[in-house]
């Protein structure tokens, strides 16, 4: 019989410390790993949130006048880029771009949460009548900050004044309207004859 008891009480209990101490080390490595996740998902989270802006744009034009410089027609309007902010803190610095056919043009400022801006360009001088498209675009003034949709966009602004063909007169149809005048009156004339 002493055999079978050969380790004794004292073995058992050594066993059953072991055991115990297993299972705190894996129940503390357990509370250890979903801690360090939960926390990463929530500090995640609030880090996404605590730093959310996300700027929109909407551009209009407004004709103001032309002038001759010399042979060449200027047309001038005022052109109003307007940025608004639904995000919960103030933007970063925002560079707001007008690109036409000659040069780039700039203003900078950073749009409040849910404030509307609006950033005009006087008196924006184009060369010639007609159609033109101006790039129009806003983007962080600090390049180091990568651009994504909530920061930067781009639109096309057309803007047109008079006829980009000449003139604005109708060639040859001076011509056709003496024309029928001058067949008018004959038919008036042969009519009073009969």
């Amino acid at each position: 019989m002493m055999g079978r008891f050969k380790y004794g009480v004292g073995y058992l209990e050594r066993v059953k410390v072991e055991l115990m101490k297993s299972k705190v080390f894996l129940l503390m490595l357990t509370c250890i790993l979903f801690t360090g996740f939960f926390s990463g998902n929530v500090f995640e989270t609030c880090t996404a949130e605590d730093e959310s802006y996300k700027i929109s744009m909407d551009v209009s034009s407004e004709f103001v006048k032309t002038t001759k410089i010399g042979g060449d027609t200027w047309v001038f309007f005022n052109i109003s880029i307007t940025l608004y902010n639904s995000g919960n803190i103030e933007s970063d610095n925002i560079t707001v771009k007008l690109q036409d056919d000659d040069s780039n043009y700039t203003r900078e400022g950073s749009v409040m949460p849910g404030e509307t801006k609006t950033f005009i360009f006087v008196e924006h001088p184009l060369l010639g009548l007609g159609e033109r498209e101006l790039g129009v675009s806003y983007c962080p003034t600090d390049l180091s900050i990568p651009m994504n949709d909530d920061n930067s966009g781009y639109t096309a602004l057309t803007v047109e004044y008079g006829d980009g063909d000449g003139d604005g007169s109708t060639p040859g149809f001076e011509i056709i309207s003496l024309m029928c005048i001058i067949a008018l009156i004959a038919l008036i004339r042969k009519r009073k004859d009969m």
